[in-house]
């Protein structure tokens, strides 16, 4: 579609693939002198036309034997980058957030790990940039938060008699309980150990919701029946 020659441009992948092309064409002869890619995915193309210019529906006139042209493209698609994963920490646990592994670099807080996954171990702000094969960075941030633990107790350190049981009861809206001797269900019966004076230590952990795992404990005192004069 030109009279003359026509300045071309293509972009491949790494793989040698084609993944893009255009021309400039006109009137007369046209020339590419070179082109570029920046890192957010912008293609420079700049050549020299003689005569007329034409793109598009437009047309430019050249105002001597040859003009210079500098054409800019965008051939990136309008993409998000989505992360994986959980969005609350748990304490004590590490958090793996991901991105999906298709890309030509994947780079993590300013660091090119190239890799589809990276763990936290600390609440805040983390983010995370990508290149595709067609040259287009995308970026995002991701805001991380802690878990907030459940208001849940099993009370206040206590006392009782040797012959007394406490009822120790947990939340039946969460899952997988465990109490110290290896049982598991929401509630426990505490009593003293062939009557003896003594203190025990019981504790409980449960996972909520968020996957999280809570535990609490409380010590218990077993004292002596009083004598009754």
């Amino acid at each position: 579609s030109t009279a003359g020659d026509a300045a071309f441009i293509a972009q491949l992948d790494g793989d040698g693939n084609a993944q893009w092309g255009d021309f400039i064409s006109g009137t007369g002869r046209n020339f590419s002198r070179g082109s570029v890619i920046d890192k957010e995915g912008n293609l420079y193309f700049c050549g020299s036309f003689q005569q007329s210019f034409k793109r598009d529906n437009g047309e430019l006139i050249s105002k001597g034997d040859q003009d210079i042209f500098l054409a800019r493209y965008y051939n990136c698609p309008d993409e998000k980058l989505e992360f994986g994963g959980d969005k609350v920490l748990c304490p004590g646990n590490l958090l793996e957030l991901t991105v999906q592994n298709k890309y030509k670099t994947i780079t993590w807080m300013d660091s090119l790990l190239n890799l589809s996954y990276y763990e936290i171990k600390q609440p805040g702000k983390y983010w995370a940039s990508i290149v595709n094969k067609k040259g287009c960075k995308y970026s995002d941030t991701l805001s991380i938060v802690k878990a907030i633990k459940p208001l849940y107790s099993l009370g206040r350190d206590t006392s009782v008699l040797v012959i007394d049981t406490i009822k120790l009861k947990a939340p039946i809206v969460y899952q997988n309980y465990q109490w110290m001797d290896g049982s598991s269900t929401p509630l426990f019966i505490a009593t003293a150990k062939e009557s003896k004076v003594s203190t025990k230590n019981y504790w409980i952990s449960f996972t909520d919701t968020l996957n999280c795992v809570w535990s609490d404990t409380i010590a218990i005192s077993y004292k002596d029946v009083p004598d009754i004069a």
